[in-house]
């Protein structure tokens, strides 16, 4: 995480502070936080982060410090931490490349019109 040292500490601290008083309500109180509200936390994180003139791998490594760094603060509040603590580690990576493809248009998903009506939208 060497790029972070050179990120400007004041606006990192902002971005984590706001995401913490954002989503505080989440972690108190022993919640369980569903895939929904995670996504959600990512995305949040992503609009964010993407607004600082940085580079992508970056952008990226500051999600992923703040994810964990909150993680991190709140592991005896959260119901399902190991299974959030396994996601992160083996999927968070890839899922942020993901939505950026999609974000970017780069990634195009084709559904069929029956399958459409029978999902459901997060």
């Amino acid at each position: 995480m060497s790029s972070i040292k050179n990120y400007n500490n004041k606006i990192f601290n902002k971005i984590f502070l706001n995401f913490r008083k954002e989503f505080e309500h989440v972690f108190k109180n022993g919640a369980e936080i569903d895939p929904k509200q995670f996504l959600k936390f990512i995305i949040y994180l992503m609009q964010k982060v993407e607004k600082q003139k940085l580079d992508g791998t970056s952008k990226k490594e500051i999600v992923m410090t703040i994810i964990n760094s909150i993680l991190d603060e709140n592991k005896n509040s959260i119901q399902n931490i190991e299974c959030i603590e396994n996601f992160i580690n083996l999927l968070l990576p890839r899922l942020i490349d993901v939505i950026i493809s999609i974000d970017r248009k780069d990634v195009y998903i084709k559904l069929e019109n029956s399958f459409k009506k029978a999902c459901i939208s997060i």
